[in-house]
């Protein structure tokens, strides 16, 4: 009973655990093709094609998401469960039988459809509940640490796959199809068959100017870690060509990440705003400009547990974000927003890998065989911008208004 009353303390409850089954679950459809660059890109003949096929789901997947509270309006949460999940298992079944050669963008462009109106389901429950607001926060916290986990298990898992099937990419759909399909079950068996979807009003939305200002933080600081995420995972899946290896070092990095967004709270409230900044947010992301250059796999699984000190931001911010809005109906819309944000980066990811990919051999700052021009872009582009637009929110919304909770 005492172990009970401790979890519950950290924010464990049923919700949190359903929300982070079902949006784990989801997500994988997304993040497994991440550890297979290589061998998707040989089969799709191009690079180019290749990520159009990781887009696809992930920017598809965003007006229907966005939309889903107004096209799912007063729809049980049971039913569309059921449909989503079979729906996925049935599009991944394809994609395998057909060793990816069967319109592969068109189907993952209708798995986009069934991810974007399926992925808010699991958490929908939470953000109805009548909750107080430190509670909803650390439950909240508790299911994206949950997430994180199961995100971290994924890739092991694509890895593990592709270690024993000799590079056959198309086996990833078939555990997709599979995961998804009991699911699909277990939606009907776990979700309150008298759930419905609650479609926002305009009034339910408005938020105070402070609050605003908090959502905006939370919603940048999100952008750049989950970005960071994607971009990490494609491009170690780019570096090692042995399965074995990359299995090893991805969980160097995905583990870690799930550990240190159960410690976030605690830290993040114990230390001052600009400390924090610069141990969790600062230094793993610089130390990832270097170690691009530094291509040592001696030293990048080391390298890999402070970079996923990233994960102490991403932790806290989608609760916290959320917890801006008073109303059942606007935290639902909260919700979507932190899930629509988190998707989009599995795509952002990529696309700025693929950008200072280029740039590094078109626009060479140093010798361009050099493997450092792609540190010094991403150490003169993309971070400072991000880093400078966050410090501030950080400082003066983000934190005090943790430490308040």
């Amino acid at each position: 009973m005492a172990a009970l009353k401790q979890l519950h303390a950290m924010g464990v409850s049923r919700l949190a655990v359903l929300g982070a089954l079902i949006t784990t679950g989801v997500s994988a459809n997304a993040v497994i093709p991440l550890v297979a660059q290589q061998e998707m890109t040989t089969m799709m003949n191009s690079a180019l094609n290749y990520q159009f096929f990781l887009n696809n789901v992930t920017l598809i997947s965003l007006p229907f998401l966005i939309g889903s509270l107004v096209l799912l309006r007063n729809k049980r949460n049971q039913q569309i469960g059921q449909i989503g999940f079979a729906a996925l298992a049935f599009l991944n079944m394809l994609l395998y039988l057909t060793n990816l050669q069967w319109h592969p963008l068109l189907l993952r462009c209708l798995i986009g459809v069934a991810f974007g109106l399926t992925i808010p389901i699991g958490q929908f429950s939470l953000a109805v509940a009548e909750l107080n607001p430190s509670e909803r926060v650390k439950q909240f916290t508790m299911m994206l640490n949950l997430v994180a986990a199961g995100l971290a298990v994924v890739p092991f898992i694509g890895i593990a796959i592709l270690w024993f099937g000799n590079g056959n990419a198309s086996l990833l759909f078939l555990f997709l199809a599979v995961l998804s399909a009991v699911l699909s079950i277990l939606s009907g068996l776990w979700i309150p068959p008298r759930e419905r979807i609650c479609p926002p009003s305009r009034q339910s939305l408005l938020i105070p100017k402070k609050d605003f200002l908090i959502v905006i933080g939370d919603a940048a600081v999100i952008i750049l870690t989950r970005s960071i995420y994607a971009f990490v995972l494609v491009w170690l899946s780019s570096i090692i060509s042995n399965f074995k290896s990359l299995q090893m070092i991805s969980l160097c990095f995905t583990l870690p990440f799930v550990v240190w967004g159960f410690l976030a709270i605690p830290l993040l409230k114990l230390l001052k705003p600009m400390i924090s900044f610069g141990i969790f947010v600062i230094s793993p992301a610089v130390l990832l400009g270097f170690i691009i250059g530094i291509r040592d796999l001696y030293w990048l699984p080391f390298a890999l547990v402070f970079i996923a000190l990233l994960s102490i931001p991403e932790a806290f911010t989608p609760g916290q974000l959320i917890s801006q809005w008073q109303t059942a109906s606007g935290r639902q819309f909260g919700n979507i927003l932190t899930m629509a944000l988190m998707t989009v980066c599995l795509a952002i990811g990529p696309a700025i890998f693929e950008l200072i990919t280029y740039l590094s051999h078109t626009w060479p700052i140093i010798s361009p065989n050099s493997p450092f021009n792609m540190s010094l872009w991403l150490l003169l582009l993309p971070l400072p911008i991000a880093l400078s637009f966050i410090v501030g929110f950080w400082r003066k919304y983000l934190i005090p208004s943790l430490r308040r909770s």
